[in-house]
């Protein structure tokens, strides 16, 4: 099926568990845009911006932390009922401005995320094809949706 994963869930024993793999939140991982695909990988990381200020000295005496995002990078398989359907896949995505992602356990990944510049196809010989989404996204959810939104016209 499509976004979803080994219909055989891994068993934890011990005194602690961890999370382990890509997991759902028991509803397969959605991605807008995206109709049908194997998920290979997916990191995110929490970044901003920062501005030293300086004493007479030049020693550090403030650091001013602004614009907050996540950044993000997803690695997927196009895949497709057909030949023809996993290549309309792959086609779609590199033309995609937002990526809507749904259902990750971990909801950080959730979200509206802006994809920024680099979308890369890959082809390879005797492999299947992958994407390589860079996406972002920011804390501040009206700074968001601002910059996910439609583009502006006129």
């Amino acid at each position: 099926m499509p976004g979803s994963f080994s219909p055989i869930v891994e068993t934890q024993v011990g005194a602690v568990a961890y999370l382990f793999g890509i997991t759902n939140n028991g509803t397969p991982i959605a991605l807008t845009g995206v109709a049908s695909f194997e998920l290979d990988s997916d990191e995110a990381s929490l970044t901003w911006s920062e501005k030293e200020n300086k004493d007479t000295t030049g020693n550090t005496q403030n650091i001013i932390q602004t614009n907050f995002k996540y950044e993000r990078t997803i690695k997927f398989a196009p895949s497709g009922a057909t030949r023809a359907a996993a290549a309309a896949v792959a086609d779609g995505v590199m033309t995609l401005q937002n990526l809507v992602v749904a259902n990750y356990r971990s909801t950080t990944f959730n979200g509206t995320w802006r994809i920024k510049p680099g979308t890369k196809l890959s082809l390879k010989m005797e492999d299947d094809a992958t994407i390589d989404l860079s996406c972002e996204k920011y804390v501040n959810a009206s700074q968001n949706t601002a910059l996910t939104s439609a583009p502006i016209s006129g």
